[in-house]
């Protein structure tokens, strides 16, 4: 299992992107913005992000989902 916590955007909420190391599907929780960032980190790991997960509709936790 692949996990990674980055803070991201003006208020550092935390995305998590976690990835299967054998399929090298993954999915983003909360992608509030720097989504450089998070593509940089699913990049480094060869995934393919299958799901985008909204926890709820706070916009630093919402950002980064239009901008992907």
């Amino acid at each position: 299992m692949i996990h990674e916590i980055l803070p991201v955007g003006m208020l550092q909420c935390n995305c998590s992107i976690f990835g299967d190391e054998q399929s090298l599907e993954a999915l983003v929780v909360g992608p509030g913005d720097d989504v450089a960032r998070i593509l940089e980190v699913v990049e480094r790991h060869g995934l393919t992000v299958k799901a985008i997960v909204i926890t709820h509709a706070h916009i630093d936790h919402i950002g980064g989902a239009q901008k992907s």
